[in-house]
């Protein structure tokens, strides 16, 4: 299992983009990694996009935790259920009421694939006016 993330700034460091690359082991397991750079953000939406050479198996489940264990739901990050394993796609949390205390740890489950691969993006902003734009 491993990962590895870029990060993109927009023009005014308002809005952030961090792209996450995942690795599963031999076995398909990919227990949890910590995507850094969230702290202090708001998370406003997740993209996920299975590698084509190596994807996943269909319908596997991502959750996006706090690095403290502390209830997903009260610090507005979230569990993504039933990814495609041929297509990209978008999912948003339930509420987006205040930024996150930590950085997001992911972990995947349901992948049976020896080395799958995928991405992660998560969209992020700084401010909650930029929260109010992208609705």
């Amino acid at each position: 299992m491993s990962l590895s993330q870029t990060e993109y700034y927009n023009v005014d460091s308002r809005m952030k983009v961090i792209t996450a690359t995942w690795i599963a082991e031999t076995n398909g397991t990919f227990t949890s990694a910590t995507i850094e750079g969230c702290k202090g953000m708001y998370l406003l939406q997740v993209e996920t996009i299975p590698n084509q050479g190596r994807a996943p198996t269909a319908n596997y489940d991502m959750t996006l935790s706090d690095t403290n264990g502390i209830g997903a739901t009260a610090l507005a990050v979230m569990t993504i259920s039933n990814r495609s394993a041929t297509a990209s796609e978008v999912a948003f949390p339930a509420q987006i009421t205040r930024p996150l205390d930590t950085d997001l740890v992911l972990a995947i489950t349901g992948n049976n694939v020896d080395r799958a691969t995928g991405q992660v993006k998560l969209y992020l902003s700084s401010t909650p006016s930029a929260i109010v734009a992208a609705a």
